[in-house]
């Protein structure tokens, strides 16, 4: 899974991850009720009726049980829901910012024949930090490397993608990319935040779950800097 915000001026280079911050002081009680409330979400026909199913488009799904929602995509063309703007990404906004601009882009591991698509969306939306959630173990299987290290590059149509530098941080490998449009010469750079410690099937714990945290408040920091 990969999460996007758009640009901004944060240093991410200067967040420690292994510190964890205050976060959502929800009761047991609020978040059993939560849970509850997404099961019923998940099995309602008002769910289901929001869901892209068409098959065209299906076919850049990495996980064909696991639909983008049509209300919100993040289109390349916001008028038209073809093969040539879709990307599978939805808009994630915080509850407080419901009718402003979304702070998150939340998609899938974009698949090799989406990739020119992922990389456009990158230019459009102007997105300056990118987080994939995947163990290090599945990078090939479960989500396309379309990040190389230092001194290498990879390539997907129009699109070059260079490492200018890279950290390893507990449960994150930090990296800050260069990619080029070589059909415009337009270039840009973003962080890509890597983070290790979340296991397929399953949620972080101990120091993973603190780390998570962490990059976590750090989005909401890096979010509310960009409205001020």
């Amino acid at each position: 899974m990969d999460t996007s915000t758009p640009k901004d001026s944060v240093n991410h280079s200067e967040v420690d991850f292994s510190i964890p911050r205050d976060f959502l002081n929800y009761q047991p009680e609020t978040i059993k009720e939560e849970f509850e409330w997404l099961s019923k979400f998940a099995e309602s026909e008002s769910l289901t009726n929001r869901l892209i199913t068409d098959p065209e488009l299906c076919t850049h799904n990495r996980w064909k049980k696991v639909l983008a929602f049509g209300d919100n995509l993040a289109l390349l063309n916001p008028d038209s829901k073809s093969l040539s703007s879709y990307v599978h990404a939805n808009y994630v906004n915080f509850p407080s910012d419901m009718k402003k601009v979304p702070a998150f882009i939340a998609g899938q591991a974009p698949l090799p024949i989406g990739m020119e698509n992922f990389l456009s969306l990158v230019f459009a939306k102007k997105i300056g930090l990118i987080i994939t959630l995947v163990e290090p173990n599945e990078v090939g299987t479960k989500a396309l490397r379309y990040w190389p290290d230092v001194g290498h590059q990879e390539k997907f149509g129009n699109f070059e993608i260079h490492c200018l530098s890279i950290d390893h941080l507990d449960f994150v490998d930090r990296r800050v990319l260069s990619i080029k449009n070589t059909s415009t010469n337009e270039q840009i750079e973003l962080t890509h935040l890597h983070f290790l410690g979340l296991k397929d099937m399953s949620i972080p714990h101990g120091e993973s779950l603190d780390a998570f945290i962490s990059l976590f408040n750090h989005c909401i920091e890096s979010h509310e800097k960009t409205k001020k």
